[in-house]
């Protein structure tokens, strides 16, 4: 989606005489530096490439490659593949602002309701699991499957972020802090399934 072209360099390489181009992409999807990292490395590994930085805290990435073996689309589905996505493209520098600013508030916006539903549903399960210190408590709170239908959208949807990015990463054989909290949360959800209907 973004392909900004910052400028042409115009010189020659030391070694093939080839003509270098520069682009800035704006990337979205990154939750932590080995996010960029790894974006960063699947750059470098296109042919044609012959330089990558990327910035996990402006979420832009700076590719220097000759346009002759590596086109933007490459790079773009680069990015892509590595499990993020590119925010916009061919646009001029004020429009990709304001599409990099959309994107932040929807995605604000879609992790605000996540947490809101998830605060809601979250106090239903602490209360109902207390019926013991608290008797007055309607008894169908603390039925386990009902807790168990209350949990469940917790874990998996509100909690649908941290998936995402251990896929990401486990489809490039690493593991980063979203497989931390997939693991940890993924246990605990299951024994605790396991134990409540076993």
């Amino acid at each position: 989606m973004e392909a900004r072209p910052v400028e042409s360099l115009g010189s020659k390489g030391k070694t093939n005489n080839e003509d270098k181009a520069r682009v800035e992409i704006s990337i979205s999807g990154m939750s932590c530096a080995s996010c960029a990292v790894r974006v960063e490395n699947a750059l470098k590994d296109i042919p044609g490439v012959t330089s990558a930085a990327v910035n996990f805290a402006t979420e832009r990435a700076t590719v220097e490659y000759n346009p002759a073996r590596v086109s933007l689309a490459d790079i773009h589905q680069a990015v892509r593949n590595a499990g993020y996505d590119v925010i916009s493209e061919g646009e001029d520098k004020a429009t990709i602002t304001d599409l990099e600013k959309i994107e932040r508030e929807r995605e604000i916006r879609d992790l605000k309701l996540r947490l809101s539903i998830s605060i809601v549903l979250t106090a239903f399960i602490f209360v109902g699991s207390m019926r013991e210190w608290l008797p007055w408590i309607p008894r169908v709170l603390s039925d386990r499957v009902v807790l168990f239908l209350l949990t469940t959208p917790v874990q998996f949807w509100a909690g649908w972020r941290f998936y995402r990015g251990a896929y990401a990463a486990a489809r490039h054989g690493t593991l980063d802090m979203n497989a931390l909290v997939v693991i940890g949360t993924t246990s605990a959800y299951l024994y605790s399934v396991v134990a409540t209907f076993a």
